[in-house]
């Protein structure tokens, strides 16, 4: 506790004011405004419209700054106190979208890739900050790609949902979509006055969270800092967690919009794993000399009855895997004659740490298994303004993914991008894009079994081309009733190498050597309207046809070594596939805006269906696997002035969920247990109310206080283990600027 109140009291004598001497603000070619300060709703309608009016058309692929009308791209402003709730992680913020499923372990802790998009997971969409992907090998089947409790909330600006495979300025493996955060500009501020924003909320369940970020200028130099400590003793039994995240960085900003930044963050999760609970559960641990125990306090917990029976844990093992994370990232942009220039590099360390006791000949011992990962790439992009009627866009991107004792590199990836934007006729916008890859994987064939022939390891290169291409067509001009609509026709190639440690080495298993990239086309159709006032809609329909669809097929392999005694040369041959032939349908839609002045309403619908082509029992499995409907619905109604009530409703249908858990093989060694639990339909009723303070009546800005309660009517629902999740929970925020 000392040490957490030391990081705060530091962080908030390190931006002590020098002076208050004013200083001008900086704007961009476009004349944004490129400060902090957040703009009103209202103002954003108001902009988009006007924007609308003057036919000023927007790229496909373009960063969305608050104010354009980029229809490809669903932007969400961050905003916690809009939420009935206190979130721990940017996707506590995204569960409003229903073009994202939950597929997570715990909603009191966000860890890995606890989130689908269009039913694809980690491995076949893209997660980026500021246009840099986020990944690491790990990818045991869609898991350990992208650890979103290392995201806090305050540390992004804007989250731009970009769905289908139509981004050349994105990795081949965006299938589903992109899923990129855009974090706050290095800001000049008019005084030396730092701006610090600070909150702290408390729920059931020990539940704590406590923030402090620091934004602030000394003329053209800007500095940012943050702590964020969250901790929870979790709602089953044996899952405590904290998480700590530290965040600094320093810049500078020029004259003409331009800016250069380095940042570094650090984060630390220390998690508990729950443990046997149930009745009898005293009998069953398997240890002469330590017995297991029973808590009625806490929900059951029985393996046997979720069916993943090799990952069992009692309460006198003391299960934990924690992790360790540091990532320096740099970025900058500059305009020039020659365009708008945007540079991007980052480096990333993560360290996994898994241990229990366990009874062994005879003893108790302790087992400690780690696994490392390192990443680290690049981005380099030009924004070419020809013409007013002529955009073009150039981009360069390159990954390099490490994991191992020994730093082995495992991927490598490079990308060319060229776009093209054409407003051919008034109304009518072409986006013509190319992407070019270039995929290195390094297959570990060291195991027991090797594939006979083959080395310890087996190099495997692909490169793929992938046109992009997307027509909107402006409606304004046809009818005033079609004011302020706009349709959007995509069509974009599917190309995508095996480039995960899930896909290409699954449990250990040398698959990469017999896999083909998967290939195919990805169609999308966005109708977009202004219903009236701010009120806005977006409905499209989506389709993938996907040739060659990476399959888990390890329960019907025949050339697995435990089972297949023929020759060694062809091991593994099955124990992934691709597939014939795999189709998604799916239906979006996204309504918001406020229907009277006091009432802001929002809804997201999502439907999907899978349909296997193919006559492999595993493709009917994978297609099976997937929620069908997803839906979410909220409401905020301001009673009286600063007096807001909110109320979020979520519906989520029925849905198997792939788990990957390390397990002791006996040996020393670590091997990917694989299950697959059935996860019911469920539905969420949060309510919330806040109260925000008039500014400076406490001597603080945008103070607001918050209680909430989730889960309003108890209903029972499981985890993506089979585990009971979290009941009714009730909660208090409160949260201010100074």
């Amino acid at each position: 506790m000392l040490r957490r109140v030391f990081y705060v009291v530091l962080i908030c004598l390190l931006s002590s004011p020098v002076s208050l001497l004013a200083q001008n603000v900086v704007g961009d070619d476009n004349d944004r405004d490129t400060t902090a300060a957040t703009e009103s709703e209202k103002d954003v309608a108001k902009k988009e419209t006007e924007k609308k009016e003057n036919h000023k058309k927007k790229s496909v692929n373009e960063i969305v700054v608050k104010g354009q009308a980029n229809k490809m791209v669903f932007p969400i402003v961050t905003k916690e106190k809009d939420l009935p709730g206190d979130p721990q992680s940017i996707l506590d913020i995204m569960k409003s979208q229903a073009i994202l499923n939950y597929r997570g372990q715990s909603d009191l802790v966000t860890k890995d890739d606890d989130y689908f998009m269009r039913g694809f997971g980690s491995n076949r969409f893209t997660t980026a900050v500021d246009g840099m992907v986020i990944r690491k090998t790990g990818g045991r089947q869609a898991s350990d790609i992208v650890d979103y409790g290392f995201i806090p909330p305050w540390l992004v600006e804007t989250t731009e949902l970009i769905p289908g495979p139509h981004s050349a300025l994105f990795p081949a493996k965006s299938i589903g979509g992109v899923v990129n955060f855009v974090t706050k500009k290095p800001t000049v501020r008019d005084t030396f006055w730092p701006e610090i924003d600070m909150s702290i909320s408390y729920k059931s369940y020990n539940t704590q969270n406590y923030n402090t970020n620091v934004s602030g200028s000394v003329y053209n130099f800007t500095y940012d800092a943050g702590y964020q400590y969250y901790y929870t003793d979790g709602y089953l039994r044996h899952t405590n967690t904290a998480v700590q995240n530290i965040f600094g960085r320093l810049g500078y900003a020029f004259e003409n919009g331009g800016y250069v930044a380095l940042s570094i963050m650090d984060s630390r999760a220390d998690r508990e794993l729950a443990v046997e609970n149930y009745p009898g559960v005293d009998a069953d641990d398997g240890c002469p000399i330590a017995t297991a125990t029973y808590d009625n306090d806490y929900p059951i917990v029985d393996v046997e009855q979720t069916g993943n029976t090799r990952n069992k844990f009692y309460s006198w093992q003391d299960p934990t895997w924690d992790r360790t994370s540091r990532a320096y990232r740099l970025g900058a942009s500059y305009p020039t004659f020659l365009g708008t220039f945007s540079l991007g590099a980052y480096l990333h360390k993560e360290v996994k740490t898994k241990e229990y006791e366990q009874y062994k000949s005879g003893a108790i011992s302790h087992n400690e298994s780690e696994t490392k990962y390192w990443s680290q790439g690049g981005r380099i992009e030009d924004v070419i303004s020809i013409t007013e009627c002529h955009k073009t866009t150039v981009a360069y991107d390159m990954e390099q993914l490490f994991d191992g004792d020994d730093r082995d590199k495992r991927v490598e990836v490079h990308g060319g991008a060229l776009q093209h934007e054409w407003i051919i006729i008034d109304p009518l916008t072409l986006t013509l894009g190319m992407r070019y890859e270039h995929v290195w994987i390094n297959v570990s064939n060291a195991s027991t079994n090797p594939i006979a022939g083959q080395g310890d390891w087996i190099e495997k290169n692909w490169q793929g081309f992938m046109p992009k291409s997307a027509l909107e067509y402006d409606m304004d001009n046809l009818a005033e009733f079609l004011r302020d609509t706009s349709l959007i026709l995509a069509a974009s190639r599917i190309w995508h190498a095996p480039d995960s440690h899930g896909l290409y080495d699954p449990q250990g298993k040398p698959t990469g050597y017999w896999l083909k990239p998967e290939t195919g086309m990805g169609y999308d159709l966005i109708f977009s309207r202004r219903l009236f006032g701010d009120f806005y809609m977006k409905a499209g329909y989506s389709f993938s046809h996907i040739e060659k669809y990476f399959a888990y097929n390890s329960t019907h392999a025949e050339y697995t070594p435990t089972a297949y005694t023929g020759d060694a040369s062809l091991y593994y041959k099955d124990y992934m596939l691709n597939l014939d032939q795999m189709h998604r349908h799916g239906v979006e839609v996204d309504m918001n805006g406020n229907v009277l002045d006091c009432l802001k309403v929002n809804l997201s619908y999502a439907f999907q269906k899978y349909f296997n082509r193919g006559d492999e029992p595993a493709g009917k499995e994978t297609a099976s696997d997937r929620p069908e409907h997803k839906l979410n619905a909220g409401i905020r109604y301001t009673i009286i002035r600063n007096l807001v009530v909110m109320a979020d409703y979520s519906f989520q249908s029925k849905q198997v969920a792939t788990t990957v858990e390390e397990v002791d093989d006996g040996f020393g060694g670590i091997i990917y247990d694989v299950q697959k639990n059935p996860m019911e339909a469920y539905q969420l009723v949060n309510l919330g109310m806040a109260f925000a303070f008039i500014d400076h009546q406490l001597g603080m800005k945008n103070a607001t206080i918050k209680i909430y309660v989730n889960n309003v009517f108890g209903e029972k629902y499981e985890n993506a283990k089979g585990y009971q999740m979290t009941g009714r929970t009730y909660g208090c925020a409160l949260s201010a600027k100074i």
